[in-house]
């Protein structure tokens, strides 16, 4: 049996943490993400119900993180392809699949 550093520990930890908060989404009709060591659902009757309105909480937040995070060069970079994909719902969806460990619950388990 291997014993986990500490570090190793808290990752593992923090991993089984964010599969335990996916499970209870488990059913519904929404998207997932991972922010920090929270999960947070995009959908009709959960805490964000648009891809668009959870980006700018975040980008209220922390916007030099959101930049970072979503791989841009810069803020022009970031904030021209946040205005050129605001009213295409499935394009900012991809995003946050590729960019904050999205999820579709209705898939869940069978990936």
């Amino acid at each position: 049996m291997e014993v986990k550093k500490g570090k190793e520990l808290q990752v593992e930890v923090n991993y089984q943490n964010i599969q335990r908060e996916r499970e209870e989404y488990a059913g519904e009709d929404c998207l997932t993400v991972v922010v920090g060591n929270a999960v947070v659902a995009i959908g009709e009757h959960q805490e964000y119900d648009t891809c668009l309105k959870f980006i700018i909480a975040q980008l209220a937040v922390n916007p030099e993180r959101f930049m970072v995070k979503g791989h841009f060069t810069d803020a022009e970079d970031m904030y021209g392809y946040l205005f050129e994909s605001c009213n295409d719902e499935n394009e900012l969806k991809q995003f946050l699949e590729d960019y904050y460990d999205g999820m579709e619950m209705e898939d869940y388990g069978r990936l």
